[in-house]
Protein backbone atom coordinates (compact mmCIF):
# COMPACT_ATOMS: atom_id res chain seq x y z
CA UNK A 1 0.00 0.00 0.00
CA UNK A 2 1.09 3.59 -0.64
CA UNK A 3 0.56 5.90 2.31
CA UNK A 4 2.29 8.98 0.91
CA UNK A 5 0.05 11.69 2.39
CA UNK A 6 0.63 13.12 5.89
CA UNK A 7 -2.52 12.67 7.96
CA UNK A 8 -3.86 13.91 11.28
CA UNK A 9 -6.32 11.10 12.03
CA UNK A 10 -6.21 7.44 11.03
CA UNK A 11 -9.70 5.85 10.91
CA UNK A 12 -9.85 2.06 11.41
CA UNK A 13 -13.18 0.21 11.04
CA UNK A 14 -14.29 -2.87 9.10
CA UNK A 15 -17.55 -1.09 8.20
CA UNK A 16 -17.31 1.09 5.10
CA UNK A 17 -20.49 2.89 6.18
CA UNK A 18 -18.93 3.87 9.52
CA UNK A 19 -15.74 5.00 7.76
CA UNK A 20 -17.74 7.15 5.34
CA UNK A 21 -19.71 8.73 8.19
CA UNK A 22 -16.55 9.51 10.14
CA UNK A 23 -14.74 10.95 7.11
CA UNK A 24 -17.72 13.22 6.42
CA UNK A 25 -17.97 14.36 10.03
CA UNK A 26 -14.22 15.01 10.22
CA UNK A 27 -13.85 16.60 6.79
CA UNK A 28 -11.91 19.58 8.17
CA UNK A 29 -9.14 17.19 9.32
CA UNK A 30 -6.67 15.31 7.15
CA UNK A 31 -7.87 11.74 7.55
CA UNK A 32 -7.17 8.32 6.13
CA UNK A 33 -9.37 5.24 6.42
CA UNK A 34 -8.40 1.56 6.52
CA UNK A 35 -10.71 -1.40 7.08
CA UNK A 36 -8.50 -3.92 8.89
CA UNK A 37 -5.92 -4.19 11.63
CA UNK A 38 -2.88 -5.07 9.48
CA UNK A 39 -3.31 -2.02 7.25
CA UNK A 40 -3.77 0.06 10.40
CA UNK A 41 -0.38 -1.08 11.72
CA UNK A 42 1.34 -0.34 8.40
CA UNK A 43 -0.26 3.08 7.98
CA UNK A 44 0.44 4.13 11.57
CA UNK A 45 4.10 3.12 11.33
CA UNK A 46 4.64 4.96 8.05
CA UNK A 47 2.55 8.10 8.57
CA UNK A 48 2.54 8.50 12.35
CA UNK A 49 -0.83 10.25 12.57
CA UNK A 50 -1.66 12.53 15.44
CA UNK A 51 -4.57 10.29 16.51
CA UNK A 52 -6.11 6.88 15.73
CA UNK A 53 -9.86 6.13 15.90
CA UNK A 54 -9.93 2.34 16.25
CA UNK A 55 -12.89 -0.04 16.09
CA UNK A 56 -12.73 -2.91 18.58
CA UNK A 57 -14.81 -5.56 16.81
CA UNK A 58 -12.98 -6.48 13.60
CA UNK A 59 -12.26 -9.88 12.02
CA UNK A 60 -8.80 -11.52 12.05
CA UNK A 61 -7.23 -8.90 14.31
CA UNK A 62 -9.50 -7.09 16.77
CA UNK A 63 -8.92 -3.58 18.09
CA UNK A 64 -7.41 -4.77 21.37
CA UNK A 65 -4.62 -6.63 19.56
CA UNK A 66 -4.03 -3.75 17.14
CA UNK A 67 -3.76 -1.38 20.10
CA UNK A 68 -1.29 -3.63 21.94
CA UNK A 69 0.91 -3.94 18.83
CA UNK A 70 0.87 -0.19 18.26
CA UNK A 71 1.91 0.45 21.86
CA UNK A 72 4.68 -2.15 21.65
CA UNK A 73 6.31 -0.55 18.59
CA UNK A 74 8.77 2.31 19.08
CA UNK A 75 7.44 4.33 16.13
CA UNK A 76 3.78 4.22 17.19
CA UNK A 77 3.74 3.83 20.98
CA UNK A 78 3.12 7.55 21.57
CA UNK A 79 0.15 7.91 19.18
CA UNK A 80 -3.08 8.34 21.20
CA UNK A 81 -5.82 5.82 20.42
CA UNK A 82 -9.58 6.33 20.89
CA UNK A 83 -11.68 3.17 20.69
CA UNK A 84 -14.98 3.33 18.81
CA UNK A 85 -17.18 0.51 20.00
CA UNK A 86 -20.64 -0.75 20.67
CA UNK A 87 -19.23 -2.56 23.72
CA UNK A 88 -20.03 -0.36 26.69
CA UNK A 89 -19.69 -2.96 29.42
CA UNK A 90 -17.28 -1.64 32.12
CA UNK A 91 -15.05 -4.72 31.72
CA UNK A 92 -14.72 -4.06 27.97
CA UNK A 93 -13.91 -0.41 28.61
CA UNK A 94 -11.30 -1.38 31.22
CA UNK A 95 -9.78 -3.89 28.81
CA UNK A 96 -9.42 -1.13 26.22
CA UNK A 97 -7.66 1.20 28.64
CA UNK A 98 -5.38 -1.65 29.72
CA UNK A 99 -4.42 -2.23 26.08
CA UNK A 100 -3.31 1.41 25.87
CA UNK A 101 -6.28 3.46 24.69
CA UNK A 102 -6.70 7.01 26.01
CA UNK A 103 -10.46 7.29 25.47
CA UNK A 104 -13.47 5.55 23.90
CA UNK A 105 -16.57 6.60 21.94
CA UNK A 106 -19.73 4.49 21.97
CA UNK A 107 -21.71 3.63 18.87
CA UNK A 108 -24.01 5.01 17.54
CA UNK A 109 -21.86 8.15 17.20
CA UNK A 110 -22.66 11.51 18.67
CA UNK A 111 -20.35 13.46 16.36
CA UNK A 112 -20.41 16.57 18.54
CA UNK A 113 -18.97 14.45 21.35
CA UNK A 114 -16.56 12.71 18.94
CA UNK A 115 -15.21 16.02 17.63
CA UNK A 116 -14.75 17.37 21.16
CA UNK A 117 -12.81 14.32 22.26
CA UNK A 118 -10.70 14.33 19.11
CA UNK A 119 -9.88 18.02 19.56
CA UNK A 120 -8.73 17.36 23.13
CA UNK A 121 -6.57 14.37 22.22
CA UNK A 122 -5.01 16.08 19.21
CA UNK A 123 -4.10 19.06 21.39
CA UNK A 124 -2.55 16.71 23.95
CA UNK A 125 -0.76 14.81 21.20
CA UNK A 126 0.65 18.03 19.75
CA UNK A 127 1.80 19.20 23.17
CA UNK A 128 3.39 15.81 23.85
CA UNK A 129 5.18 15.87 20.49
CA UNK A 130 6.45 19.41 21.09
CA UNK A 131 7.71 18.39 24.52
CA UNK A 132 9.48 15.35 23.06
CA UNK A 133 11.04 17.55 20.38
CA UNK A 134 12.16 20.08 22.97
CA UNK A 135 13.68 17.27 25.02
CA UNK A 136 15.43 15.94 21.92
CA UNK A 137 16.85 19.37 21.12
CA UNK A 138 17.84 19.87 24.74
CA UNK A 139 19.56 16.47 24.84
CA UNK A 140 21.42 17.35 21.65
CA UNK A 141 22.49 20.68 23.13
CA UNK A 142 23.65 18.91 26.29
CA UNK A 143 25.73 16.52 24.18
CA UNK A 144 27.18 19.45 22.26
CA UNK A 145 27.89 21.30 25.49
CA UNK A 146 29.61 18.22 26.89
CA UNK A 147 31.87 18.14 23.85
CA UNK A 148 32.42 21.91 23.98
CA UNK A 149 33.03 21.85 27.74
CA UNK A 150 35.52 19.00 27.51
CA UNK A 151 37.36 20.76 24.69
CA UNK A 152 37.38 24.09 26.55
CA UNK A 153 38.70 22.37 29.67
CA UNK A 154 41.54 20.80 27.66
CA UNK A 155 42.36 24.17 26.10
CA UNK A 156 42.56 25.80 29.55
CA UNK A 157 44.95 23.07 30.71
CA UNK A 158 47.01 23.52 27.54
CA UNK A 159 47.24 27.29 28.07
CA UNK A 160 48.08 27.18 31.77
CA UNK A 161 49.70 23.78 32.09
CA UNK A 162 48.88 21.45 34.95
CA UNK A 163 48.91 22.39 38.59
CA UNK A 164 52.31 21.31 40.00
CA UNK A 165 52.33 19.65 43.41
CA UNK A 166 55.61 21.34 44.37
CA UNK A 167 57.59 24.37 43.24
CA UNK A 168 61.12 24.58 44.68
CA UNK A 169 62.08 28.08 45.80
CA UNK A 170 65.42 27.33 47.55
CA UNK A 171 67.47 24.35 48.76
CA UNK A 172 65.20 23.83 51.78
CA UNK A 173 61.98 25.64 50.85
CA UNK A 174 59.24 24.52 48.49
CA UNK A 175 55.74 25.64 47.72
CA UNK A 176 53.35 22.74 48.23
CA UNK A 177 50.20 23.28 46.16
CA UNK A 178 46.87 21.53 46.67
CA UNK A 179 44.06 22.31 44.26
CA UNK A 180 40.37 21.45 44.29
CA UNK A 181 37.86 22.33 41.58
CA UNK A 182 34.23 21.15 41.65
CA UNK A 183 31.89 22.76 39.07
CA UNK A 184 28.25 22.83 40.11
CA UNK A 185 27.21 21.95 36.53
CA UNK A 186 28.94 20.17 33.67
CA UNK A 187 31.80 22.64 33.72
CA UNK A 188 32.23 25.99 35.36
CA UNK A 189 33.86 29.38 35.15
CA UNK A 190 36.50 28.92 37.85
CA UNK A 191 40.07 28.60 36.61
CA UNK A 192 43.56 29.02 37.99
CA UNK A 193 46.96 29.90 36.62
CA UNK A 194 50.36 29.09 38.16
CA UNK A 195 53.64 30.19 36.61
CA UNK A 196 57.20 30.57 37.79
CA UNK A 197 58.89 33.59 36.18
CA UNK A 198 62.58 34.44 35.94
CA UNK A 199 65.63 32.66 34.56
CA UNK A 200 67.87 32.89 37.63
CA UNK A 201 67.08 31.85 41.23
CA UNK A 202 67.71 35.35 42.60
CA UNK A 203 64.98 36.86 40.41
CA UNK A 204 62.44 34.03 40.30
CA UNK A 205 58.89 34.47 41.50
CA UNK A 206 55.78 32.32 41.33
CA UNK A 207 52.50 33.76 40.04
CA UNK A 208 49.29 32.30 41.48
CA UNK A 209 45.94 33.44 40.09
CA UNK A 210 42.39 32.22 40.66
CA UNK A 211 39.49 33.59 38.61
CA UNK A 212 35.72 33.17 38.68
CA UNK A 213 33.74 33.97 35.54
CA UNK A 214 30.10 35.01 35.88
CA UNK A 215 27.62 32.36 34.78
CA UNK A 216 27.82 28.57 34.50
CA UNK A 217 27.41 27.86 30.77
CA UNK A 218 30.00 26.78 28.23
CA UNK A 219 30.19 30.47 27.31
CA UNK A 220 31.89 31.26 30.61
CA UNK A 221 34.52 28.60 29.87
CA UNK A 222 35.26 30.31 26.56
CA UNK A 223 35.69 33.57 28.45
CA UNK A 224 38.06 31.70 30.77
CA UNK A 225 40.20 30.78 27.76
CA UNK A 226 40.31 34.38 26.54
CA UNK A 227 41.10 35.73 30.01
CA UNK A 228 44.02 33.41 30.66
CA UNK A 229 45.38 33.78 27.13
CA UNK A 230 45.52 37.52 27.75
CA UNK A 231 46.95 37.06 31.26
CA UNK A 232 49.74 34.77 30.05
CA UNK A 233 50.49 37.14 27.18
CA UNK A 234 50.84 40.07 29.59
CA UNK A 235 53.15 38.08 31.87
CA UNK A 236 55.37 37.39 28.85
CA UNK A 237 55.21 40.97 27.54
CA UNK A 238 55.69 42.67 30.93
CA UNK A 239 58.04 40.35 32.87
CA UNK A 240 58.96 42.99 35.46
CA UNK A 241 55.49 44.41 36.09
CA UNK A 242 53.82 43.81 39.44
CA UNK A 243 50.45 42.11 39.82
CA UNK A 244 48.45 45.37 40.12
CA UNK A 245 49.78 46.71 36.80
CA UNK A 246 49.18 43.33 35.17
CA UNK A 247 45.56 43.36 36.35
CA UNK A 248 45.07 46.90 35.06
CA UNK A 249 46.31 45.93 31.61
CA UNK A 250 44.36 42.67 31.70
CA UNK A 251 41.16 44.59 32.43
CA UNK A 252 41.86 46.98 29.53
CA UNK A 253 42.44 44.15 27.07
CA UNK A 254 39.35 42.25 28.21
CA UNK A 255 37.17 45.35 27.86
CA UNK A 256 38.49 45.87 24.31
CA UNK A 257 38.20 42.21 23.32
CA UNK A 258 34.41 42.17 22.67
CA UNK A 259 34.31 38.62 24.07
CA UNK A 260 32.44 39.79 27.17
CA UNK A 261 28.79 40.88 26.95
CA UNK A 262 27.50 43.86 28.90
CA UNK A 263 26.55 41.81 31.94
CA UNK A 264 29.60 39.50 31.90
CA UNK A 265 32.38 39.97 34.42
CA UNK A 266 35.18 38.08 36.12
CA UNK A 267 36.33 38.24 39.72
CA UNK A 268 39.98 37.40 40.21
CA UNK A 269 42.78 37.29 42.74
CA UNK A 270 46.47 37.10 41.92
CA UNK A 271 49.62 36.85 44.01
CA UNK A 272 53.33 36.74 43.30
CA UNK A 273 55.82 35.21 45.72
CA UNK A 274 59.45 36.29 45.41
CA UNK A 275 61.57 33.18 45.95
CA UNK A 276 64.59 34.99 47.38
CA UNK A 277 62.76 37.19 49.91
CA UNK A 278 59.40 35.40 50.40
CA UNK A 279 57.61 38.70 49.85
CA UNK A 280 54.04 38.28 48.70
CA UNK A 281 52.31 40.92 46.59
CA UNK A 282 48.63 40.36 45.98
CA UNK A 283 45.73 42.02 44.18
CA UNK A 284 42.02 41.26 44.08
CA UNK A 285 39.41 42.24 41.49
CA UNK A 286 36.14 41.91 43.37
CA UNK A 287 37.26 38.49 44.62
CA UNK A 288 37.25 36.98 48.14
CA UNK A 289 40.54 37.79 49.90
CA UNK A 290 43.43 35.37 50.32
CA UNK A 291 43.55 33.78 53.77
CA UNK A 292 46.96 33.68 55.48
CA UNK A 293 47.60 31.11 58.22
CA UNK A 294 50.73 31.52 60.32
CA UNK A 295 50.86 29.01 63.13
CA UNK A 296 47.49 29.52 64.83
CA UNK A 297 47.03 33.08 63.55
CA UNK A 298 44.48 33.39 60.73
CA UNK A 299 43.68 36.56 58.79
CA UNK A 300 42.45 37.78 55.43
CA UNK A 301 44.81 39.77 53.25
CA UNK A 302 43.45 43.19 52.33
CA UNK A 303 44.40 45.10 49.19
CA UNK A 304 44.20 48.40 51.04
CA UNK A 305 41.38 50.90 51.18
CA UNK A 306 40.45 50.65 47.50
CA UNK A 307 37.70 48.13 46.77
CA UNK A 308 38.89 46.89 43.37
CA UNK A 309 36.21 46.24 40.75
CA UNK A 310 35.92 42.89 38.98
CA UNK A 311 37.50 42.52 35.57
CA UNK A 312 35.47 43.42 32.45
CA UNK A 313 33.13 45.88 34.20
CA UNK A 314 34.62 49.19 32.99
CA UNK A 315 37.98 50.16 31.46
CA UNK A 316 40.41 52.53 33.12
CA UNK A 317 40.53 50.87 36.55
CA UNK A 318 43.74 51.36 38.57
CA UNK A 319 44.12 48.29 40.74
CA UNK A 320 45.70 48.53 44.16
CA UNK A 321 47.89 45.75 45.55
CA UNK A 322 48.85 44.67 49.05
CA UNK A 323 52.11 43.23 50.33
CA UNK A 324 53.05 40.90 53.17
CA UNK A 325 56.24 39.19 54.29
CA UNK A 326 55.84 35.42 54.31
CA UNK A 327 57.70 32.94 56.50
CA UNK A 328 58.52 29.23 56.23
CA UNK A 329 55.49 27.25 57.35
CA UNK A 330 52.96 29.88 56.24
CA UNK A 331 49.82 28.64 54.51
CA UNK A 332 47.61 30.46 52.01
CA UNK A 333 44.04 29.72 50.94
CA UNK A 334 42.79 31.05 47.59
CA UNK A 335 39.09 30.33 47.04
CA UNK A 336 36.04 31.29 45.00
CA UNK A 337 32.69 32.27 46.49
CA UNK A 338 31.46 28.72 46.03
CA UNK A 339 33.12 28.10 49.40
CA UNK A 340 30.99 30.83 50.97
CA UNK A 341 27.86 29.19 49.57
CA UNK A 342 28.53 26.13 51.76
CA UNK A 343 27.35 28.06 54.81
CA UNK A 344 24.92 26.37 57.15
CA UNK A 345 21.12 26.68 56.86
CA UNK A 346 21.35 28.11 53.36
CA UNK A 347 23.05 31.33 54.50
CA UNK A 348 26.29 32.45 52.83
CA UNK A 349 29.41 32.05 54.94
CA UNK A 350 30.83 35.52 55.60
CA UNK A 351 34.56 36.19 55.82
CA UNK A 352 34.66 36.62 59.64
CA UNK A 353 32.84 33.30 60.02
CA UNK A 354 35.21 31.57 57.60
CA UNK A 355 38.26 32.95 59.42
CA UNK A 356 36.81 31.80 62.74
CA UNK A 357 36.21 28.32 61.33
CA UNK A 358 39.77 28.03 60.01
CA UNK A 359 41.08 29.32 63.37
CA UNK A 360 39.10 26.63 65.16
CA UNK A 361 40.55 23.94 62.87
CA UNK A 362 44.20 24.96 63.40
CA UNK A 363 43.84 25.68 67.12
CA UNK A 364 46.47 23.62 68.94
CA UNK A 365 47.73 22.27 65.60
CA UNK A 366 50.07 24.96 64.30
CA UNK A 367 52.07 22.44 62.27
CA UNK A 368 48.98 20.94 60.60
CA UNK A 369 49.77 20.28 56.90
CA UNK A 370 47.60 22.23 54.51
CA UNK A 371 46.39 18.92 53.04
CA UNK A 372 44.82 18.05 56.38
CA UNK A 373 43.46 21.58 56.71
CA UNK A 374 41.58 21.20 53.43
CA UNK A 375 40.22 17.82 54.52
CA UNK A 376 38.91 19.20 57.82
CA UNK A 377 37.53 22.38 56.26
CA UNK A 378 35.49 20.47 53.67
CA UNK A 379 34.30 18.02 56.31
CA UNK A 380 32.97 20.90 58.44
CA UNK A 381 31.28 22.69 55.55
CA UNK A 382 30.30 19.89 53.15
CA UNK A 383 30.11 16.77 55.27
CA UNK A 384 31.96 13.48 54.96
CA UNK A 385 33.61 12.78 51.63
CA UNK A 386 31.31 9.87 50.83
CA UNK A 387 28.16 11.97 51.29
CA UNK A 388 29.19 14.98 49.19
CA UNK A 389 27.15 15.64 46.06
CA UNK A 390 27.89 18.15 43.34
CA UNK A 391 24.14 18.75 43.08
CA UNK A 392 24.22 20.33 46.55
CA UNK A 393 26.46 23.17 45.31
CA UNK A 394 24.88 26.50 44.44
CA UNK A 395 28.07 27.70 42.76
CA UNK A 396 31.35 26.36 41.41
CA UNK A 397 33.77 25.48 44.21
CA UNK A 398 37.50 26.05 43.70
CA UNK A 399 40.35 26.24 46.19
CA UNK A 400 44.11 26.59 45.91
CA UNK A 401 45.99 25.93 49.13
CA UNK A 402 49.69 26.80 49.33
CA UNK A 403 52.17 25.91 52.07
CA UNK A 404 55.79 27.00 52.31
CA UNK A 405 57.36 23.69 53.30
CA UNK A 406 60.71 23.76 55.11
CA UNK A 407 63.00 20.73 54.92
CA UNK A 408 65.90 22.26 56.88
CA UNK A 409 65.26 19.85 59.77
CA UNK A 410 65.22 16.75 57.61
CA UNK A 411 66.85 13.59 58.95
CA UNK A 412 70.20 13.14 57.16
CA UNK A 413 72.00 9.88 56.47
CA UNK A 414 75.15 9.15 54.44
CA UNK A 415 75.49 5.74 52.84
CA UNK A 416 78.56 4.36 51.05
CA UNK A 417 77.98 1.38 48.75
CA UNK A 418 81.38 0.01 49.83
CA UNK A 419 79.92 -0.62 53.30
CA UNK A 420 77.37 -3.09 51.91
CA UNK A 421 77.86 -6.59 50.60
CA UNK A 422 76.03 -5.77 47.36
CA UNK A 423 73.75 -3.15 45.86
CA UNK A 424 70.63 -5.06 46.89
CA UNK A 425 71.54 -4.62 50.56
CA UNK A 426 71.90 -0.87 50.03
CA UNK A 427 68.54 -0.70 48.28
CA UNK A 428 66.85 -2.65 51.08
CA UNK A 429 68.27 -0.31 53.74
CA UNK A 430 66.88 2.72 51.91
CA UNK A 431 63.51 1.07 51.29
CA UNK A 432 63.18 0.19 54.97
CA UNK A 433 62.91 3.90 55.75
CA UNK A 434 59.59 4.22 53.95
CA UNK A 435 56.82 4.80 56.52
CA UNK A 436 54.13 2.16 56.84
CA UNK A 437 51.60 4.18 54.85
CA UNK A 438 53.72 4.20 51.68
CA UNK A 439 55.29 0.74 51.62
CA UNK A 440 53.38 -0.55 48.62
CA UNK A 441 55.25 -2.47 45.95
CA UNK A 442 54.96 0.39 43.46
CA UNK A 443 56.42 2.94 45.88
CA UNK A 444 59.23 0.54 46.77
CA UNK A 445 59.95 0.06 43.06
CA UNK A 446 60.17 3.84 42.51
CA UNK A 447 62.52 4.28 45.47
CA UNK A 448 64.66 1.35 44.34
CA UNK A 449 65.05 2.91 40.90
CA UNK A 450 66.14 6.21 42.46
CA UNK A 451 68.79 4.47 44.59
CA UNK A 452 70.04 2.45 41.61
CA UNK A 453 70.30 5.63 39.53
CA UNK A 454 72.28 7.35 42.32
CA UNK A 455 74.61 4.36 42.55
CA UNK A 456 75.02 4.08 38.77
CA UNK A 457 75.76 7.78 38.22
CA UNK A 458 77.88 8.44 41.29
CA UNK A 459 79.26 5.32 42.98
CA UNK A 460 79.39 2.37 40.58
CA UNK A 461 83.03 2.99 39.67
CA UNK A 462 84.06 4.15 43.15
CA UNK A 463 81.84 2.59 45.85
CA UNK A 464 83.43 4.75 48.57
CA UNK A 465 81.71 7.82 47.13
CA UNK A 466 78.64 8.50 49.30
CA UNK A 467 74.94 8.63 48.59
CA UNK A 468 73.26 11.24 50.82
CA UNK A 469 69.69 10.78 52.05
CA UNK A 470 67.42 13.44 53.56
CA UNK A 471 63.94 12.45 54.80
CA UNK A 472 61.12 14.62 56.12
CA UNK A 473 57.38 14.54 56.61
CA UNK A 474 55.32 17.41 55.26
CA UNK A 475 52.11 17.21 53.30
CA UNK A 476 53.78 14.13 51.77
CA UNK A 477 56.58 11.90 53.00
CA UNK A 478 59.72 13.03 51.16
CA UNK A 479 63.17 11.61 50.49
CA UNK A 480 65.96 13.52 48.77
CA UNK A 481 68.71 11.33 47.30
CA UNK A 482 72.01 12.98 46.34
CA UNK A 483 74.65 11.15 44.31
CA UNK A 484 78.33 11.99 43.74
CA UNK A 485 78.15 11.98 39.96
CA UNK A 486 78.40 14.73 37.33
CA UNK A 487 74.63 15.16 37.02
CA UNK A 488 72.34 14.89 33.99
CA UNK A 489 69.28 16.49 32.41
CA UNK A 490 66.27 14.25 33.18
CA UNK A 491 64.18 16.02 30.52
CA UNK A 492 66.51 14.68 27.82
CA UNK A 493 66.02 11.06 28.84
CA UNK A 494 63.75 9.36 26.26
CA UNK A 495 60.28 8.27 27.34
CA UNK A 496 60.33 4.44 27.30
CA UNK A 497 56.60 4.20 26.58
CA UNK A 498 56.92 5.94 23.21
CA UNK A 499 56.60 3.35 20.40
CA UNK A 500 60.06 4.11 19.01
CA UNK A 501 61.67 3.77 22.46
CA UNK A 502 59.72 0.79 23.79
CA UNK A 503 62.70 -1.58 23.61
CA UNK A 504 65.16 0.85 25.23
CA UNK A 505 66.32 0.24 28.78
CA UNK A 506 67.21 3.92 29.23
CA UNK A 507 64.57 5.98 31.01
CA UNK A 508 62.62 3.16 32.64
CA UNK A 509 63.74 4.11 36.13
CA UNK A 510 62.69 7.74 35.68
CA UNK A 511 59.39 6.56 34.20
CA UNK A 512 58.73 4.37 37.27
CA UNK A 513 59.54 7.23 39.64
CA UNK A 514 57.23 9.65 37.87
CA UNK A 515 54.43 7.09 37.68
CA UNK A 516 54.46 5.88 41.29
CA UNK A 517 55.41 9.04 43.22
CA UNK A 518 53.09 11.97 43.87
CA UNK A 519 55.95 14.24 42.80
CA UNK A 520 59.48 13.84 41.44
CA UNK A 521 61.80 16.81 41.04
CA UNK A 522 65.50 17.08 40.32
CA UNK A 523 67.89 19.61 41.80
CA UNK A 524 71.54 20.57 41.47
CA UNK A 525 71.85 19.65 37.81
CA UNK A 526 70.32 16.20 38.26
CA UNK A 527 72.57 15.14 41.16
CA UNK A 528 69.66 15.35 43.60
CA UNK A 529 66.21 13.87 43.22
CA UNK A 530 63.32 14.46 45.63
CA UNK A 531 60.66 11.76 45.73
CA UNK A 532 57.36 12.62 47.40
CA UNK A 533 54.83 9.98 48.44
CA UNK A 534 51.24 10.60 49.53
CA UNK A 535 50.52 9.11 52.94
Amino acid sequence: MNFARKIEILLVDDSNINLALMKEALSDYKTMAVDNGLDALLAAAELRPGLILLDIQMPIMDGYEVCRKLKAAGKTRDIPIIFITGLIDPDDVARGFKAGAVDYVAKPFDFTEVRARIKTQLALSKARFELMEQNRILAQKVREQQIDAALASRIIRFINGGCPRYIDISDNLSLFIRSLRVPCHLEGGDHYLLRTMGDFPAEQRTIISLKDQSGHSVNCMLRSIVTDLLHNSLLDDMPGADCANIFGQLNERICRSNFFAGDDFCTAVSAEIEHSSLKLRHVSAGHPPIILIRGQEVRGLSDGELNNLPLAVVPGVEYQAGEVQLQPGDKLIFYTDGLNSLGQQGLPLRLPELLALVSEIVKGRAAMPVNNLLRDLLQRLWGDEGSRRREDLDDDLSLLLIEIEDSSRAAVQELRPADFGNIDELVNVVRSQLPAGVRGSCQQMALSEAVLNAWHHGSSENPTRPILLRCWQGNDWNMEITDSGPGFDPDKIPDPVEPAKISNLTGRGIFAMRKFCSSVRWRDGGRKVVLSFKN
